[in-house]
């Protein structure tokens, strides 16, 4: 399994294009190394937005979801820096997903990430059964390297600017990477088309996204 961990802290959020340069400097230098070093932490990546929204997109594998759960990252979510107070009073739209990882396969990251976003059917369920399949033949194609299917948890995820927007998040994500935008963007066209054959979820691709940068426990 590619993703190093069960659990993962999954960040969407706009900002003005006049806070960018201060927000990638605080991200980037300060929040990410902050939170990969929280323990159960294991790694954290960065992306901005090809197309779609919002801009930026912010992974973060975790041993297990309970991790988010747990002393450190309480701690952290309890005592922000000045720096990050101010940010988040400047996000112009985000949400905080925290998710368990139900299926993932292939090897390594990709510089191209494809963010599919798949609602709860009227009874309420997640297409389970139909998904790993999927995922499986995805990343034997060219230029994909890996693919992943999560499970977000809406009891425990929040969005920073509306504490009650909830039912966005109780959802399921897929997640293409690849080497080359136009791969995995064709990919996630191709893993969309299928599941709608198979199962009445609505889908929908939030955002094709560029890698930035990362971090793991090693740096």
């Amino acid at each position: 399994m590619p993703l190093p961990g069960a659990g993962m802290l999954i960040t969407l959020i706009d900002i003005a294009p006049a806070d960018e340069p201060g927000f990638n400097h605080w991200f980037d230098k300060e929040h990410l190394p902050e939170r990969v070093h929280i323990d159960g932490f294991i790694d954290g990546r960065r992306y901005r937005a090809l197309r779609g929204e919002p801009r930026y997109l912010t992974l973060c594998a975790t041993r297990s979801v309970d991790v988010l759960d747990g002393p450190a990252y309480q701690h952290a979510i309890a005592h922000p820096t000045e720096q990050t107070r101010l940010y988040i009073s400047r996000f112009q739209r985000g949400t905080r997903s925290i998710v368990s990882v139900k299926h993932s396969a292939g090897e390594g990251h990709g510089a191209s990430l494809a963010f599919i976003t798949i609602a709860r059917d009227p009874s309420g369920q997640l297409p389970d059964a139909h998904i790993p399949a999927l995922l499986e033949h995805i990343v034997a194609q060219h230029d994909v390297t890996a693919a992943h299917w999560v499970h977000c948890d809406p009891e425990r995820s929040r969005s920073f600017t509306d504490p009650d927007a909830r039912a966005p998040m109780n959802a399921g994500y897929c997640l293409i990477e690849g080497t080359h935008p136009d791969a995995v963007d064709a990919q996630a066209q191709a893993f969309i088309c299928a599941l709608q054959h198979q199962a009445p979820n609505p889908i929908a691709l939030t955002g094709l996204y560029a890698f930035m940068m990362g971090l793991d426990k090693a740096n």
